[in-house]
């Protein structure tokens, strides 16, 4: 236990040390190191131990644009009409985490740089298709792009009920609403409460599995939030525990992609 605390803790300093904005993507990070077995453990620390404090967010670096391109596109997950990923090439996440993970499962046969760098791609891309923002899916058009929306601030009816104007963006990545300031290291020790002994539900399936189960969640909000639209309170507000828990379950499957390598 004292060991996975310590370890839990040298990623957070990285983490942190590199300025990762969202405290909510760390906490997923960190959750995922307290799910994976010991091998992975050693292999995480070993690749990204000395070398993790350039950039955590690695597809923004200089370093990454000779693996990835630098675009904005691939951190989206896009989907056909079935929920099946579409596999549009360079500019996809679950492209980019496939072909992240061959090199990873054949770290072996690579140097240690070009193993380090797939391991941040898989890092990073897991928790962003994790996002319902980031979903595209095929026949939904609004789902292409980011737009504006309004809900209610309070019931209908209510007084001091008003209409506030948000964006499908930021309500696809909140996380739990809590306040700024909350660290990753506080908020993975909340997900590790809420997550309880169900890591073996949500880590089951393959990363194609994972793909459709997100968008399928991202489509039944996307038939509610749409560009100009007016929400209820109750369906802004709910949207909170939905995302959280995608964030919990992107931590367990990016430990089940770890454990994995040494199955």
């Amino acid at each position: 236990m004292k060991k996975i605390l310590l370890f839990s803790a040298f990623v957070l300093s990285v983490l942190t040390a590199n300025a990762w904005a969202i405290s909510s993507e760390e906490a997923a990070v960190i959750l995922a190191t307290r799910n994976i077995c010991p091998k992975a453990q050693k292999f995480v620390k070993k690749y990204l131990g000395k070398t993790f404090d350039d950039d955590i967010r690695y597809i923004y670096s200089k370093e990454a644009r000779q693996i990835v391109p630098h675009n904005r596109e691939i951190h989206y997950l896009h989907l056909d009409k079935n929920l099946q990923p579409m596999n549009v090439g360079k500019n996809d996440a679950y492209v980019a985490i496939e072909k992240a993970m061959e090199v990873v499962r054949a770290y072996k046969s690579h140097s240690k740089i070009v193993v380090t760098r797939a391991l941040r791609t898989v890092i990073c891309l897991m928790v962003d298709i994790h996002h319902i923002a980031n979903i595209r899916i095929e026949n939904i058009p609004h789902s292409q792009r980011d737009f504006s929306y309004k809900y209610h601030s309070t019931e209908v009816g209510k007084k001091k009920d008003k209409l506030e104007e948000a964006n499908w963006s930021k309500l696809g990545k909140n996380c739990g609403g809590y306040p700024r300031g909350f660290s990753g290291e506080w908020r993975a020790y909340d997900m590790t409460i809420y997550l309880g002994d169900r890591f073996a539900e949500y880590s089951k399936g393959t990363l194609k599995d994972w793909a459709a189960d997100n968008g399928a969640i991202a489509a039944r909000y996307l038939a509610i939030y749409k560009p100009n639209a007016v929400v209820s309170c109750l369906d802004h507000k709910y949207t909170d525990p939905v995302t959280y828990d995608l964030m919990v379950k992107a931590s367990c499957r990016l430990a089940a992609l770890l454990n994995g390598i040494f199955k």
